[in-house]
């Protein structure tokens, strides 16, 4: 009876080492570096204009200026060895848009109101 258990027992630690070896094996980088490389490029690459044997364009993470179509500054960024299209900023405020303000000059203090620019980037300073 004992024995049974252990060898029970036996089987069962040898299946979970077993199981462990197979999912570290195929889970490993080098394993699927290894598949990966095997593969035709178009199988796998994830950019249609780049082969493993084509240069990039420009170094992954740069980014470069643009113009918007609406005139305002854009960025364009390096992906997967590509330029992407011109982004925008990041909007502070609806261009036109304005808002209250308190401002001084040589006669004191006084309230006014602050225009938010056509791009969105920034607000004009307070005027009366």
């Amino acid at each position: 009876m004992a024995s049974e258990w252990f060898y029970g027992l036996l089987v069962l630690l040898l299946g979970v080492g077993l199981m462990y070896g197979v999912y570290h094996a195929l889970t490993s980088a080098d394993t699927i570096r290894q598949a990966s490389n095997s593969l035709p490029s178009s199988q796998y690459s994830s950019s249609p204009s780049q082969t493993a044997s084509s240069q990039p364009v420009c170094t992954e993470g740069s980014k470069e200026s643009c113009i918007l179509a609406n005139g305002c500054d854009g960025k364009k960024v390096c992906f997967q060895g590509e330029w992407t299209s011109c982004i925008a900023p990041r909007q502070a405020c609806t261009p036109g848009s304005k808002l209250g303000c308190a401002f001084t000059d040589e006669n004191g203090c006084g309230v006014g109101e602050k225009t938010c620019n056509e791009c969105g980037t920034g607000w004009s300073g307070c005027s009366p």
